[in-house]
């Protein structure tokens, strides 16, 4: 089957495109989204083409969705760039995060036609998108009501028919621009904004890709790596629970004394690191309920209070952490 569409189908409107859009083998599918772990490892030092999701924010703290929801402007990058004729992509997030206003990446600087008018017959024009020189064909589709799609985009080089692929304008920027919306009663957890690679059958021999990607009459959907966003809602913070698991214990101070040997031999962990530490992925949470004296960060006497309290529970009395803190 021909990889690329007809000027007939490029003329249909962007709904009834979404629906009938291009169909491709079954083989350029779900296995995108695993390339990394399974590429050998020549592959993997010539660094393929990347699609990565990033945020202006990899956290937030309950405290930050009490006045409503909230907006977290996102982005789609193209790394490490090879050549794209054609592409067809759906970002899609876990629920209850949305994501919503989505485009292309656009430079004020470089305007283009895109419309009439229908009441004053004006002609319409918008900032070009930033990533590519140009295109033949690009379309960001918020939300089909004909076919339930969102987030679907579509995209052709300009010399797509002549398998040429597209020109970047400026590669270091984003090619998707979107906003992530937090809704206030997102319970604490790990949440990730991601490229759809779903399968859609549809006959027995051919299927309906959410994910593809052709540099000229080749395939290349399984040479990308995708690269997904994780957004951690933390908790509000008990004092005293470094681990965040709702009781304050023996090991809550052991973890503090733990976190403050390694800032004495001044050792500077990863987000990564931290979680392991303070054996919770809400790492910003548990810093600031290690800190109960709330004096020069984390330090031996916020670990020695953290074990008198507990000392006091067990006693069962009513402790207060000014007990312990003059």
């Amino acid at each position: 089957m021909q990889h690329t569409l007809s000027m007939m189908h490029l003329m249909q409107t962007e709904e009834s495109f979404m629906k009938k859009r291009v169909l491709r083998p079954a083989v350029s599918g779900i296995a995108a989204a695993v390339l990394s772990a399974a590429m050998p490892a020549s592959a993997a030092e010539s660094k393929p083409m990347t699609f990565r999701i990033d945020a202006e924010r990899h956290y937030v703290l309950q405290s930050d969705l009490k006045d409503g929801d909230l907006l977290i402007p996102g982005e789609l990058y193209i790394d490490n760039y090879s050549g794209i004729t054609e592409m067809v992509m759906q970002l899609k997030s876990d629920a209850p995060l949305h994501i919503e206003n989505g485009d292309f990446t656009r430079d004020d600087s470089r305007m283009e036609y895109y419309g009439t008018d229908p009441e004053t017959s004006e002609k319409l024009y918008r900032p070009k998108p930033c990533y590519f020189l140009s295109c033949s064909e690009g379309r960001y589709t918020q939300h089909s009501e004909e076919t339930g799609e969102e987030n679907a985009v579509l995209w052709y080089s300009s010399g797509w028919m002549g398998g040429k692929p597209g020109e970047l304008y400026r590669p270091e920027s984003s090619f998707l621009s979107f906003d992530i919306r937090v809704p206030a009663d997102t319970p604490a957890g790990e949440y990730y904004c991601f490229l759809s690679t779903e399968v859609h059958p549809i006959s027995d021999t051919l299927m309906q890709h959410d994910f593809y990607v052709y540099n000229g009459s080749t395939d290349v959907t399984n040479a990308v790596a995708l690269k997904s966003f994780k957004l951690t809602v933390e908790p509000e913070p008990l004092p005293g629970d470094v681990n965040c698991d709702g009781t304050i214990s023996v090991e809550d101070a052991q973890i503090a004394l733990r976190y403050y040997a390694e800032q004495l031999a001044q050792k500077t962990l990863t987000d990564e690191g931290l979680a392991v530490l303070f054996e919770t992925p809400y790492i910003h949470t548990a810093a600031e309920a290690a800190d109960v004296s709330h004096e020069s960060g984390i330090t031996v006497e916020d670990a020695q209070g953290i074990l008198q309290y507990y000392t006091a529970l067990l006693a069962h009395k009513t402790p207060q952490w000014s007990d312990f803190f003059g």
